[in-house]
């Protein structure tokens, strides 16, 4: 196939990948208040500006963000507003299978957030009772005795 002379000497156009699910269904929603306790120290002249960002699995092994926290400034131990979501907008009606994914990051004023931690779970696997989990930092190699919290109200 030939390319039209007017597209030649072109610069790629930038582009935007988009993904959909449908969510129909439930109107069910979750209310989720979010706590760090003893994350790591990530600024030089400080503690941490902690926010969290939740993803859920997408059937072609991506993530979709589905929330993001406010930033809590200076504080290693936070305690985010609690918050509601439809329960299908994080499972897409696969809450045993779907995965969620629960990053910390410290935010930055010149947008280079860094990773504190992460850890990947099933809506199940949060129901049944408080979900206390370890946060770990795959590129750096580290891992330090954090947990989120993560409380429920159906």
């Amino acid at each position: 196939m030939e390319v039209p002379k007017e597209f030649k000497n072109r610069k790629p156009e930038p582009t935007i990948g988009i993904t959909a699910e449908e969510l129909s269904g439930s109107n069910e929603v979750v209310h989720l208040r979010l706590n760090g306790r003893k994350l790591a120290k990530k600024d030089l002249m400080g503690k941490s500006d902690p926010f969290v960002v939740i993803s859920k699995a997408m059937d072609d092994g991506t993530y979709a963000q589905v929330h993001k926290s406010e930033v809590i400034k200076n504080n290693l131990n936070p305690d985010w507003k609690q918050f509601t979501l439809r329960v299908a907008s994080l499972t897409g009606g696969k809450p045993d299978s779907r995965k969620i994914k629960f990053q910390v990051y410290d935010w930055d004023s010149d947008a280079s957030s860094e990773l504190i931690g992460d850890f990947e779970t099933t809506y199940t696997e949060m129901l049944t009772g408080l979900c206390r989990q370890l946060l770990f930092n795959q590129t750096k190699l580290e891992h330090t005795l954090i947990f989120l919290l993560i409380f429920f109200k159906l």
